[in-house]
C-alpha cells in the first residue's frame, strides 16, 4: 500500500477533480493489497480485539505505515474525527483510495490489553482495523513467531503476548467447492450462520425493538396465532371426507421395514403428535405403512403411505384455481399480504365416519389421524374449498 500527499504544489487536478500522483511516497510495498482484501500474507496476523465493549477483526500487518479503521466502525461508534491534509492510499491493483480523517488514541483492547492508537478512516475491505509498523514501533523490541502465530514484546512493564486467530476462513467459488466434495476427505469444514442483532453496549437486540409500533400491537393483540398449536382444531366448514369405490375391500398394507435409526425418529414424531392430539390409537381393519423422507436441513418428513388407499378413492372434482386466473385478479393491485398456515392440512378435521380409513402403523403401535394428512388424494382440494369459504 503506497500513500501519496495529495497537497503537494507539484500536483495537478485530473479529470476527475483528483489530484495526479506526484507526491513523494510514503507508504510500504505492493503487497499490501492482501490487507485490503481481508487474506492473511507471511508477514501479517489476525486478532479479534474489542472498541468500546463492540469486536472488531484486527490485521496486524507489518509491510504497512499506517494505521486504518474501517468508517462503518467509526459512525457506529461515534468516534470524533480530525480532518488532515488529503492523502491518497494506492493498492497493489493500481486503484487508489482517498484519506483525510483521523481518529486520535482509540481504545482497542487485544486480549485484555488496551492501546490507545491514531486510525485514519479507510473503507477497506475485510478487517476492521488494520495496524501497522507505526503501531509496532510503540512497542520496542517486539519478537514475531508467524508458526505460532504470536508476537511476544514488552508494554508498560509488563511481558505481553498475543497470540493470533489459527482459523482463517475465505470464500471459494462453486466449482472449488464441488472438487473439495469428490475428495475422500476434507480438511476443513465451515458453518454460515446468522447472528442475532446487538446494540452497542453488545445486548441482544429484539425483533420486535426494530418493529413499527403499530405492527408490534397488533402481533401482541393476535399473540395465540403464532404459539405451537395443542389440541384439535375447530371444526370449519369441510371434514375432510374418504368416499370409497363400491365393493372395495378393507385396505391393509403390510409395514415397511425400518433400520435402527428411523425407529427412534418415529417414536418420537409419533410421541409429538400423540401429545399435540392429531392422532389416536386405533383398532381400525385398515393399515397404511409409514416411511421416513429425508429433508435438506438433515431431518425427517413423517410420511404415510396411502398409495394403496387412494387408489380405491373416489376422487374429488372441485376446481383448483390455476395461477394465470389468480393474476388476473390481482389487477392494479400494489400491496399484497401473504398468510402462511402453519401445518395448514392439520387443521382440518377428518370426518367422524372416515378416520378409521387413515389407520397406519409402525414398529410401536397402530394409529389413525384425526386430523387431514397431506397424503390423501383429495386433501388438496378439501384445502382449497376450506379456503375460499374461509375468504
Amino acid at each position: 500500500m503506497f500513500l501519496d500527499d495529495l497537497d503537494s504544489e507539484d500536483t495537478t487536478p485530473t479529470e476527475e477533480g483528483i489530484p495526479e500522483e506526484q507526491g513523494v511516497v510514503v507508504g510500504a510495498d505492493i503487497s499490501s493489497l492482501n490487507s485490503m482484501a481481508g487474506t492473511s500474507t507471511s508477514r501479517s496476523l489476525r486478532f479479534t480485539g474489542t472498541i468500546s465493549g463492540v469486536p472488531v477483526l484486527v490485521l496486524v500487518d507489518r509491510g504497512l505505515s499506517h494505521n486504518f479503521i474501517h468508517p462503518a466502525v467509526v459512525e457506529k461508534l461515534k468516534i470524533e474525527v480530525d480532518t488532515v491534509p488529503v492523502f491518497r492510499v494506492h493498492v497493489g491493483n493500481g486503484e487508489s483510495l482517498q484519506c483525510s480523517q483521523l481518529c486520535r488514541r482509540i481504545p482497542l483492547e487485544l486480549q485484555k490489553q488496551i492501546f490507545n492508537i491514531d486510525m485514519y478512516v479507510l473503507p477497506i475491505h475485510g478487517p476492521a482495523v488494520v495496524l501497522d509498523i507505526q503501531w509496532l514501533s510503540l512497542l520496542g523490541r517486539v519478537t514475531h513467531d508467524y508458526a505460532t502465530l504470536t508476537i511476544d514484546f514488552s508494554w508498560e512493564g509488563r511481558h505481553i503476548k498475543l497470540k493470533g486467530d489459527q482459523s482463517v476462513s475465505r470464500s471459494i467459488t462453486l466449482n472449488t467447492l464441488q472438487a473439495l466434495c469428490t475428495k475422500s476427505q476434507l480438511e476443513e469444514a465451515f458453518e454460515l450462520f446468522f447472528l442475532d442483532p446487538i446494540d452497542e453496549a453488545g445486548n441482544p437486540v429484539s425483533a420486535l425493538e426494530e418493529t413499527p409500533p403499530p405492527i408490534v400491537k397488533l402481533l401482541q393483540q393476535y399473540a395465540t396465532v403464532f404459539e405451537e398449536p395443542i389440541g384439535l382444531p375447530p371444526r370449519w366448514f369441510h371434514d375432510h371426507r374418504v368416499y370409497l369405490n363400491p365393493g372395495t375391500k378393507l385396505v391393509n398394507v403390510k409395514p415397511y421395514r425400518y433400520p435402527h435409526l428411523q425407529k427412534t425418529q418415529i417414536e418420537k414424531m409419533v410421541r409429538e403428535m400423540l401429545d399435540q392430539g392429531i392422532i389416536r390409537p386405533s383398532r381400525s381393519p385398515f393399515l397404511s405403512p409409514v416411511l421416513l423422507v429425508k429433508k435438506k436441513d438433515g431431518s425427517f418428513r413423517f410420511c404415510v403411505d396411502y398409495r394403496a388407499l387412494n387408489v380405491v378413492t373416489v376422487p374429488d372434482h372441485f376446481p383448483i384455481p390455476t395461477a394465470d386466473e389468480l393474476f388476473d385478479e390481482l389487477g392494479s393491485t400494489r400491496l399484497f399480504s401473504k398468510l402462511d398456515l402453519r401445518s395448514g392440512y392439520y387443521q382440518i378435521r377428518m370426518h367422524n365416519q372416515d378416520v378409521h380409513k387413515t389407520a397406519f402403523r409402525t414398529h410401536d403401535g397402530h394409529f389413525e389421524f384425526m386430523v387431514m394428512h397431506f397424503g390423501l388424494t383429495n386433501a388438496p382440494l378439501t384445502f382449497q374449498a376450506c379456503m375460499n369459504e374461509l375468504f
